[in-house]
């Protein structure tokens, strides 16, 4: 049902894996409304100079319709200057943690710390220095048959207007952007 990240201070002693060690463990909820396609965002709490996040897996708590031979790939971030409060060009340390049901044993709630043995496995990176963000303008051509449908003239006036709308929600959903930082000026047959 939810994926779980602990993050900490690159030198500090590596807890157990156990999820007692997540103080954000059972934070997960589904959320009211379904979250928009791309990028998903986790919510985190700090704990002092520590970060727990969460991320709810979208239909993670359907049991009736859970097939375990369909994988599925989800993409999240997280905010590590923002929430978590980390300090860029600082190193960290991160454990993961996922909880739902086990299909092999009557569909219980479970939780499970990815570890080898009694040893959490962990990952480190380095914040890196936050560049002030720039826009960029850029030129694409689509396969789309304009004159069908997105031509003013043969499709109405709003037809055009109708494409650019269509455009931006695709972008939105390739680049992982919000709508309101992708702007398409103009739709023109090429």
């Amino acid at each position: 049902e939810a994926i779980y990240l602990f993050f900490f201070t690159y030198g500090t002693v590596t807890p157990a894996p156990q999820h007692s060690t997540f103080p954000c463990y059972g934070d997960a909820r589904q959320p009211a409304a379904a979250p928009p396609p791309g990028i998903l965002d986790f919510g985190c709490q700090r704990y002092g100079s520590q970060c727990c996040c969460w991320l709810w897996i979208p239909g993670g708590d359907n049991r009736a319709e859970r097939n375990v031979d369909v994988s599925r790939k989800l993409t999240g971030r997280v905010s590590t200057s923002g929430q978590c409060g980390m300090s860029m060009a600082e190193r960290y340390i991160f454990m993961t943690m996922v909880s739902g049901v086990n299909p092999l044993q009557g569909m219980e709630q479970s939780s499970v710390v990815y570890a080898s043995g009694e040893d959490p496995r962990i990952a480190d990176f380095t914040v890196p220095e936050r560049q002030e963000a720039k826009p960029i303008q850029f030129e694409m051509k689509v396969d789309i048959n304009y004159e069908e449908v997105c031509d003013p003239v043969r499709q109405g006036p709003e037809a055009e207007e109708r494409c650019k709308q269509q455009m931006q929600q695709e972008l939105v959903g390739l680049l992982g952007a919000p709508p309101e930082m992708i702007t398409v000026k103009s739709v023109r047959p090429g």
